[in-house]
C-alpha cells in the first residue's frame, strides 16, 4: 500500500506499539509526514512508493541508533507497518516549529522569523551544523544528501538533520546507498554522474557541508555563483565541476565575486579552508571536526559594533562590514538594535548603580525653621506694667487712636471741661505712643528675625535638604533605565521617524474614510453639517478645523478624534515599512551619543555624589549659623510680645 492510501485516523503497527495518524504537517517527494495522535513528541513519515530494500535498511538505522545520532538528526525509532507487515514508514522525532537552514542565512527569511539575531547566530549554527556531520561520520554514515532543505534549525540555533533514513548506511556486508542529491551541493567528481547504485563518500560530503557553511556565513551566496569575465553564462554545476571557487586567492578562475562583496570579514583559518575545500588540488577536504574548531574559536573573536548592537563581527576588522554592506547593498542585513549597556566589557550599569546606592546617604536634619513666637510662654512684667500699663493696654489700644483724633477735634471743648479730662487725654496719648513705639518696634524686630529665617529655611529645602541627594540620585536612576531601556528609545525613535516619512500614506489613508461613517453617539444628522462645511473625511479632523466647529458640540469633536486615533493605530498596525539603512543608522548613531553621555554622567557621579554630600553638609552649618542669631532675638522679644499680645493682635 502507498502512503496515500492511509490518512488521518489510520492505525498503523510500530515495533513494540501502534500508531494512529493525525494530520498532515509536510508533504515532500519520497513521502508524507503526520502527526501522530495523542503524541507532540514525535511523527510518522509514511512513503509514498514501497521498497524491499527499506525494511532492511531501517532495521539497520534503528540498530546503531544511539543517543549521540539522536541528537544531530531526526533517527528513526521504529518502523510503521501495515496489516501484512510491510514497512510502510517510521516513527521520528517531531521538529515542529523549526525552520529550514536556508530560512536562516537568507536574509528577508531570517528577519522575519529571527529578528533580532546577529552573526554570531550563524556562526553558532554553522559550528552546530559541523557537529552532526561529525557525529554521523563518526558511525561510518554518509549522510550524501546533505542540503539547506533537510538541515533544521531550532530557535536556540541547535541543529538537526532529518530524512536520516536517506543516509547511506552498510548493513551485514550490503551497502544501502544513497539515490539522491541537489547538483549545487554535490562534489566536483559526483557532478553530471548517475547516483542509482553509486557509493559515496565522507568526503563528498565535506564538500556539500563546506558549501553550506559559506552559505550560512555569507547570506545565502554560493561559493561558486559568480560574475563571467566573458559575456557568457557559466551553469553553477560547471563551475563546481571545473572547480571556479569565485573568491579564490590562489589560482585565477574564469568567475569574478559579486560586486561589493570580498570576505574580509572573515579570519584566514577560516578563508584557508574553504581555500582546501574548493580546490580541486587538495587530496582531502576540511572534515567536520576541522570546521567545528575554527568555527568555535571565531565564536570567542567576535564583537560589536560601536553604533549597531546587531552588528557583532570578527573584531579583526577595524571597520564594521556590516555598515559598509547594508550602506553598499542598501539592504539591512541584521535588525539594527543599539548596543547592549550589559555586554561592554569596561562598564556595567548594574554594577555602577550597586556602588551609588551604597554610598553613605547624607543625615536628615530639620531645618531652621520660623519660630511661631505666639507658642512661646510670656515674660513676667514689672509690677506696675502688669498691673497698669498692660490692663490699659489691653482696654484702651482699640481706642487710643479715637480718643487722640477726638481730642484734637474737640480739644478745645474737653479742655474747658476740667483738669480731669486733660488727666485722660494725656494717658490716652500715652497709650498710643506705647503702642507705637514699643510694641510696634517688638513686634517688627520678631516679624522680621521670622522673615529672615522663613528665607534661610526656602535656601535649606532647596539647596542644603537632603532631599537634594534623593533627587539628583533620582536622576541617576532615570539615566539608569535609560541604559538598561535603549532598546525601547531606538524602537520608540525609529517608529516616530518611520511615521515622519510615510505621512503622506496616512493622510491618504484617511482620506478614504468619510466622516459619515464615524461612530459618534451626537447622531448622523451632525455629521452631515460637519461634512457641508468641509470637514468631509477623517484626514479633516485636524485642530486647526476645530474653529470651523466651535458652535457644535464639544463632544461630537471628541468622539470624532477618538475614531481618527482608531483608523491612524489600525493603519500603522498593518504596516510593514521600514526605514532606509542610512536611517537607521542615523537614530543608532543618536542612541549611541545619548548612551555614551549616560555612562559619562554615571561613571562620573559616584565622586559627584561625595562631592555633594559634602557640600551640604557644609551649607546645612551656614545656613544654621546664619540662623541662629535669628532664633536668639525671637526667643529674646517674643516673651515680651507675647505678654502684651492680647491687645495687639499680629
Amino acid at each position: 500500500m502507498l502512503a496515500s492510501d492511509y490518512g488521518p485516523g489510520a492505525l498503523l503497527a510500530g515495533d513494540s506499539r501502534e500508531y494512529r495518524l493525525g494530520s498532515v504537517i509536510a508533504e515532500g517527494g519520497e513521502g508524507i509526514v503526520y502527526r501522530i495522535q495523542g503524541r507532540d513528541d514525535v511523527v510518522a513519515k509514511l512513503y509514498k512508493e514501497w521498497e524491499y530494500t527499506r525494511d532492511a535498511k531501517l532495521h539497520g538505522l534503528i540498530d546503531v541508533s544511539n543517543k549521540r545520532l539522536r541528537r544531530v538528526a531526526a533517527w528513526p525509532l521504529s518502523r510503521l507497518c501495515d496489516a501484512e507487515d510491510k514497512t510502510v514508514g517510521f516513527v521520528m522525532e517531531s521538529l515542529e516549529g523549526w525552520q529550514p537552514l536556508h530560512s536562516a542565512y537568507q536574509i528577508r527569511s531570517r528577519l522575519q522569523h529571527a529578528p533580532n539575531r546577529s552573526w554570531a547566530y550563524l556562526v553558532r549554527i554553522a559550528r552546530n551544523l559541523a557537529t552532526c556531520v561529525h557525529h554521523a561520520h563518526d558511525h561510518d554514515l554518509v549522510i550524501g544528501d546533505l542540503n539547506e532543505s533537510n538541515i533544521l534549525v531550532g530557535p536556540d540555533a541547535m541543529v538537526k538533520i532529518i530524512d536520516a533514513d536517506s543516509f547511506q548506511i552498510r548493513v551485514e556486508n550490503t551497502l544501502y546507498p544513497c539515490k539522491v542529491g541537489k547538483p549545487e551541493l554535490l562534489a566536483p567528481e559526483l557532478q553530471g554522474q548517475s547516483l542509482e547504485g553509486t557509493e559515496r563518500t565522507a568526503d563528498q560530503d565535506r564538500f556539500a557541508l563546506a558549501v553550506l557553511i559559506f552559505q550560512t556565513l555569507v547570506f545565502g551566496r554560493h561559493p561558486f555563483a559568480g560574475r563571467p569575465e566573458r559575456d557568457v553564462d557559466v551553469p553553477l554545476e560547471e563551475s563546481i565541476q571545473r572547480g571556479w571557487y569565485v573568491f579564490t586567492d590562489r589560482r585565477q578562475v574564469p568567475v569574478a565575486p559579486p560586486p561589493h562583496l570580498d570576505l574580509d570579514f572573515l579570519p584566514p583559518e577560516i578563508k584557508e579552508l574553504f581555500e582546501r575545500a574548493f580546490d580541486p588540488a587538495e587530496p582531502v577536504r576540511p572534515s567536520a571536526r576541522e570546521w567545528f574548531g575554527a568555527l568555535k574559536e571565531l565564536e570567542g573573536t567576535l564583537g560589536a559594533c560601536d553604533v549597531n548592537g546587531s552588528h557583532v563581527h570578527w573584531n579583526g576588522q577595524r571597520r564594521c562590514p556590516w555598515c559598509s554592506l547594508e550602506e553598499k547593498w542598501n539592504v539591512t542585513l541584521f535588525r539594527p538594535a543599539p548596543l547592549d549597556p550589559l555586554s561592554a566589557a569596561d562598564f556595567d550599569v548594574e554594577e555602577v548603580w550597586k556602588r551609588l546606592v551604597a554610598l553613605p546617604f547624607p543625615k536628615v536634619e530639620d531645618p531652621p525653621a520660623p519660630i511661631d513666637y505666639k507658642q512661646l510662654a510670656p515674660a513676667e512684667l514689672p509690677g506696675w506694667q502688669r498691673w497698669i500699663v498692660r490692663p490699659i493696654l489691653a482696654r484702651g489700644v482699640h481706642s487710643g487712636f479715637w480718643v487722640i483724633y477726638l481730642s484734637i477735634v474737640f480739644g478745645r471743648e474737653l479742655i474747658r471741661i476740667g483738669p480731669a479730662v486733660q488727666i485722660l487725654l494725656a494717658l490716652a496719648i500715652v497709650i498710643f505712643v506705647v503702642q507705637c513705639f514699643f510694641v510696634e518696634r517688638v513686634r517688627r524686630r520678631v516679624r522680621k528675625a521670622n522673615d529672615r529665617l522663613e528665607s534661610l529655611w526656602k535656601e535649606w529645602t532647596s539647596k542644603a535638604d537632603a532631599h537634594v541627594y534623593e533627587m539628583r540620585l533620582s536622576d541617576l536612576n532615570t539615566l539608569r533605565h535609560g541604559l538598561l531601556n535603549n532598546h525601547k528609545r531606538y524602537e520608540t525613535a525609529r517608529e516616530e521617524r518611520v511615521r515622519q516619512l510615510h505621512r503622506a500614506d496616512l493622510e491618504h489613508y484617511l482620506r478614504k474614510y468619510s466622516i459619515l461613517a464615524a461612530d459618534s453617539a451626537q447622531g448622523r444628522s451632525k455629521l452631515s453639517q460637519l461634512h457641508d462645511r468641509g470637514i468631509e473625511t477623517a484626514a479633516d479632523i485636524v485642530p486647526e478645523n476645530l474653529k470651523r466647529v466651535r458652535d457644535f458640540e464639544s463632544q461630537l469633536w471628541n468622539d470624532l478624534l477618538v475614531w481618527r486615533r482608531a483608523l491612524e493605530d489600525q493603519f500603522w498596525h498593518a504596516s510593514t515599512y521600514a526605514l532606509p539603512p542610512h536611517e537607521e543608522r542615523s537614530i543608532l548613531e543618536k542612541i549611541h551619543r545619548e548612551d555614551v553621555a549616560m555612562r559619562r554622567e554615571l561613571l562620573s557621579a559616584q565622586e559627584e555624589l561625595v562631592d555633594l554630600a559634602v557640600r551640604l553638609r557644609e551649607r546645612q552649618n551656614e545656613l544654621r549659623a546664619q540662623a541662629e542669631p535669628f532664633r536668639e532675638q525671637i526667643r529674646q522679644y517674643g516673651p515680651t510680645l507675647v505678654a502684651y499680645e492680647p491687645t495687639v493682635k499680629a
